[in-house]
């Protein structure tokens, strides 16, 4: 089993090589012979690297995937990608976790994932399961099927906020949590649990209607998850600099981020 998280994995040990890559290597002093000819640090960038966290966040998920179980399910695949490493999202300077939020440290201020999918590839029926969200910890992954219609998934996201499309809607949610994480994830985690429950009882081949119904149904509930946030919010924000950070992009992003969402209707939920 192999992870990978913004860094080469393949070092001295592979099937195939480029005929110039070792003398090239050679030629700029990365390495001295073939013996210590090592692809991944060779040709990897060793500050990029550090920096992003990139071997913290693999072997995050390599530990949560080769734990002990009959055989490896979706929900495994999902779990690692909503992996913190047991801290909270603003902990570290670095990227620690797979699940990354961004914060003011200069070098995680482009650390956010901002989508996850988990593929079933086959020679034919191949699934995929999408958030269309950023942070997977608070999201839910729906199916996906490749070669039919586009899903709808409200309007297209643009620059800013708005309360129309799937990615800023959950977004507003995302950044609420994060005043509080733990306390205010709690609020609406088992109604999400449930929802991903019931999307995974789909069988393997979804038909296009339940796959749009389960994009819909997600659209649909995230309103009323943020207003019960919302509603648990009151003198909750904790002081911090990772909160001040998520105060100045908010402004960034609508400088009416939170009156426009106080605004949307929280029907279905």
């Amino acid at each position: 089993m192999r992870t990978i998280s913004n860094s080469l994995s393949i070092g001295k040990t592979f099937d195939l090589l480029s005929p110039d890559a070792y003398s090239y290597a050679r030629s700029q002093g990365w390495c001295r012979s073939a013996n210590d000819f090592d692809f991944a640090r060779a040709y990897g960038d060793r500050y990029y690297t550090a920096m992003s966290g990139g071997e913290l966040r693999r072997a995050c998920t390599l530990a949560r995937l080769e734990q002990p179980r009959a055989k490896l399910g979706r929900d495994d695949f999902f779990s690692a990608l909503r992996d913190h490493a047991g801290l909270s999202p603003s902990a570290g300077w670095r990227m620690k976790m797979p699940c990354a939020h961004a914060s003011w440290w200069p070098t995680r201020q482009a650390g956010q994932t901002t989508g996850s999918i988990v593929s079933r590839l086959a020679p034919h029926q191949s699934l995929h399961w999408m958030t269309g969200t950023s942070s997977p910890c608070l999201s839910v992954f729906k199916p996906v099927q490749l070669g039919g219609e586009l899903l709808a998934t409200g309007q297209p996201p643009g620059e800013g906020y708005d309360t129309h499309s799937l990615f800023w809607q959950h977004e507003r949610l995302h950044r609420l949590v994060l005043g509080a994480y733990s306390t205010r994830k709690a609020v609406f985690d088992e109604a999400r649990l449930a929802m991903q429950a019931k999307f995974n009882a789909l069988s393997e081949t979804p038909s296009p209607a339940s796959t749009q119904a389960c994009w819909n149904e997600h659209l649909d509930t995230i309103p009323a998850w943020t207003a019960r946030i919302e509603g648990a919010a009151a003198g909750n924000n904790r002081l911090s600099l990772f909160n001040r950070y998520w105060k100045k992009q908010d402004a960034l992003d609508a400088p009416t981020l939170s009156q426009s969402a106080v605004a949307v209707d929280p029907v279905n939920f």
